[in-house]
């Protein structure tokens, strides 16, 4: 065999003056879009490049990709030198495969005629189409002489009259489902031809067109599923099926697979007083998207309108759910229009999801209803809402949730809601802009299960507009005995035009809320001398260890130096524990009289005890530092807080300098252990220990 002439490693770009394109940049797009498209630095397609490419010191970049591309060529000061389109190589390689066969193949008009051919005559044969010439079944198939036994499956194994095996040629074993008579018209069931073709191949490209699917389809791990544009290829649904697509189980994992580039439809008309039932209702647990046991998985680039769950996954991890549109209907007051429950659903399985990226999405409502009334305790307002699905994102379960760069806004109930029946942990809901759901943003709620409890929260760097319709941009809930969540941050997020305090905390422990700009809360006055409304930050009665700092509240609605219905910055019920500091005013500061920037609290820390009194010390929720200043005459102790949860951190000291000769016994009064011993103590003169809570006993860690 000759040799061939090998492509260089690199490609490289230059200017007019055919001189290296140092700096330039290379922009991928989809064809004939403004869509970016992604491209790797290797054939694996393991390492993304950034998109733009900017070019080395030479002019040059690894640059490998997957179909056809829309590139843009400009130099390092952002001049147009090219915007051109760049072919799939590998359908022109498929091209010239074709052509070969094309001067050696019988021709025929569709599948149905291969059946047909004699396997004593004719050994390759070209097909016009799968039913009928040009309706983008056509392909080419070959004689396989040694199989006798393959069952016909209507696409890659066409068994004739004679029981010749035709197998159809396939590039990289990707297949196309007009190759297994799909329909793309929207008129007729292609789910038998879709779950054919995914019984055939991993490697799946739907073309542009409209399919109906009536039954659900059933996908292996590392099927890559591919539709040629979420504006072009429609998967539409116009009966109760159950889930559209049911990718992965117990014995056969979701890994390493990806669905991308669909419009994923069910009509609702709607014309806003009038309409008041579903068009196609389903069941409420059918979603269009099942992910089981799923892991390095990618949903993108997709739309998906009117289900109750677009997607759902349980026992999964490292799934990217990135540069999808949702959209979906729940009217609070028509019960007939009441079927989107959650855009994203993180379920409990098995066992938990974890290291999940929910990221450049938008969530939203999408239907708008008249001017209708909300009553919030005593006060009601009328408010224009959408009416989109009852929650954007859902999760039971998760460690690992990244939930960032999305649009969120439109909701019947809250943007996101959290709660936790197993595992819940390291939740980071980062830089979005939110428009606020119809019953607030974010939601943490407790569970029923005091041993799950989410943990090491973030919620920083977003932005909260309540629309003059949302109250709380962030609250959680304390039930039954059981908190929302432990040991969390509250940073650098702006908050703005909320019919309530914009934070509300309660069932909480061990949270900061530090440097973030609250105005326009109470934003329609109706909470006048009600902390609820008319605070920045309410903290409940059951929050404890909470930790205040360099927040600015007040001003007025969309406008930091106009008139304002904000009364307190920070409100602290009784009960609450905690240090607040440094709290700052915006614009005009609080417009309404009566109220302060710490109400009910004061500038102090409740979380140290400096223990002057006789006798031992029982620490109490909250309390984090315990002081020993008393005179004492023998050993005393003291007992770490009752019901502590996992992450509770406390100090113990002696002050006055005689624990050497009078020791200080840390000890606990629920049965709990330390470091599996039943008490410690301190014994060196000023000395000091600390302690963590790690969820079963408690650990000496300083």
């Amino acid at each position: 065999m000759s040799a061939i002439l090998l492509q260089n490693g690199k490609q490289a770009f230059t200017d007019v003056n055919s001189r290296p394109l140092v700096g330039g940049k290379v922009y991928f797009y989809a064809p004939g879009t403004n869509t970016p498209k992604d491209t790797w630095q290797d054939s694996a397609q393991t390492v993304l490049n950034t998109n733009p490419i900017i070019l080395d010191a030479r002019g040059e970049a690894s640059i490998y990709g997957s179909g056809p591309y829309r590139q843009v060529l400009r130099d390092a000061s952002g001049v147009l030198i090219w915007d051109a389109f760049i072919p799939d190589i590998a359908e022109t390689l498929q091209g010239a495969i074709d052509d070969i066969y094309s001067k050696s193949a019988v021709q025929v008009t569709n599948v149905a005629a291969v059946r047909l051919l004699s396997k004593l005559v004719y050994t390759k044969a070209q097909t016009l189409g799968y039913r009928s010439a040009n309706d983008g079944g056509n392909g080419f198939y070959y004689l396989d002489p040694s199989d006798t036994t393959s069952a016909d499956n209507g696409g890659t194994i066409i068994v004739a009259a004679d029981g010749g095996r035709w197998k159809l040629v396939v590039n990289n074993g990707r297949v196309n489902v007009l190759q297994f008579g799909a329909y793309n018209d929207g008129g007729t069931d292609s789910a038998p031809m879709f779950q054919a073709a995914a019984n055939a191949s991993r490697q799946i490209f739907v073309p542009a067109g409209r399919y109906q699917l009536d039954t659900t389809v059933n996908l292996r791990g590392g099927t890559y599923l591919e539709g040629a544009g979420r504006e072009q290829t429609v998967l539409a649904r116009t009966i109760n099926q159950g889930h559209t697509f049911i990718i992965g189980s117990d014995t056969d994992h979701a890994n390493n697979f990806k669905i991308s580039g669909f419009w994923f439809y069910k009509e609702q008309p709607y014309t806003s007083g009038t309409t008041t039932t579903i068009k196609w209702p389903v069941t409420p647990t059918s979603r269009y998207i099942q992910v089981n046991y799923g892991q390095d998985c990618d949903i993108v680039d997709n739309f998906f309108h009117n289900m109750p769950y677009a997607i759902c996954f349980a026992d999964t991890s490292l799934l990217r759910i990135q540069r999808n549109n949702f959209l979906g209907i729940w009217d609070t007051q028509i019960p007939g229009l009441q079927e989107g429950i959650a855009a994203i659903y993180s379920a409990q399985g098995v066992g938990y999801n974890a290291l999940i990226d929910i990221s450049y999405n938008h969530i939203s409502g999408g239907y708008f209803a008249l001017n209708r009334t909300k009553t919030i305790g005593t006060t009601t307002y009328v408010v224009n809402e959408q009416i989109g699905p009852r929650l954007g994102i859902y999760s039971e379960t998760a460690e690992g949730l990244n939930i960032h760069h999305n649009y969120l806004g439109g909701q019947s109930q809250y943007c996101i809601a959290t709660s936790n029946i197993n595992i819940s942990a390291q939740l980071k809901i980062t830089d979005n802009f939110f428009d606020g759901g119809r019953d607030g943003t974010i939601r943490l709620i407790s569970g029923t299960n005091p041993a799950f409890v989410l943990l090491d929260f973030q919620i920083c760097r977003n932005g909260f507009n309540g629309q003059l319709v949302s109250p709380e941009a962030i609250s959680s809930t304390y039930t039954g005995g059981v908190r929302s969540a432990n040991t969390g941050l509250i940073s650098e997020n702006v908050f703005e035009n909320h019919l309530t305090a914009p934070i509300s905390l309660d069932g909480v422990a061990g949270v900061t809320v530090s440097d973030n700009r609250s105005q326009g809360y109470n934003a329609r006055g109706g909470g006048v001398g009600n902390p609820g409304f008319s605070a920045g930050l309410l903290i409940g009665a059951n929050a404890l260890s909470i930790t205040t700092d360099n927040n600015a509240y007040g001003g007025g609605t969309n406008n930091p130096m106009g008139g304002n219905n904000c009364q307190w910055g920070e409100y602290w019920l009784a009960g609450s524990t905690g240090f607040a500091t440094n709290p700052k005013t915006n614009g005009v500061g609080l417009g309404l009289a009566g109220g302060g920037l710490i109400g009910n609290f004061g500038d102090q820390d409740l979380s140290q005890i400096t223990d002057t009194a006789a006798g031992n010390y029982q620490m109490l929720q909250g309390q984090q530092t315990y002081i020993r200043a008393k005179t004492v005459s023998a050993t005393s102790s003291v007992a770490l807080p009752l019901s502590p949860y996992a992450g509770m951190t406390v100090l113990i000291k002696d002050g006055l300098g005689v624990a050497n000769t009078f020791p200080l016994i840390i000890t606990t009064s629920d049965g709990s252990t330390i470091d599996f011993a039943a008490s410690q103590s301190i014994a060196s003169s000023y000395g000091f220990a600390r302690y963590r809570f790690n969820g079963a006993r408690w650990n000496r860690v300083g």
